[in-house]
């Protein structure tokens, strides 16, 4: 009786487990559509879109640029993805200083 138990509950484990793996494929897949939407949407912006990340340190970087970076920046978004620079590098010198106020401006009051 107890292997016959030890069976039912091996195949109720399985199809539960086999149900999951197919809710969490099917969430994979919805996320991966909502992506490329979103590259395709932005790919016919102008401009590029972006996320801007400052670090308590001072350091920078776009976790997300989209393609229009090459258009502006001469850049791939893989150039900024883990650091600012190349980017600030690229940017007037008479123009600098107004960025990098407006940037601390906004991580004081923590706006976008």
């Amino acid at each position: 009786m107890q292997a016959l138990e030890i069976a039912k509950n091996f195949g109720k484990n399985l199809i539960e487990g086999l149900a999951s793996a197919q809710q969490y494929q099917h969430e994979i897949d919805q996320r991966l559509e909502i992506a490329e939407r979103l590259e395709k949407t932005t790919s016919r912006l102008p401009g590029f879109i972006y996320t801007f990340r400052l670090y308590a340190d001072g350091h920078s970087c776009f976790p997300y640029a989209s393609e229009g970076i090459q258009d502006i920046y001469r850049l791939n978004a893989a150039d900024v993805r883990s650091d600012a620079s190349k980017i600030f590098a690229l940017i007037h010198p008479d123009d600098l200083a107004g960025v990098t106020a407006s940037i601390q401006a906004s991580a004081q009051h923590l706006n976008p």
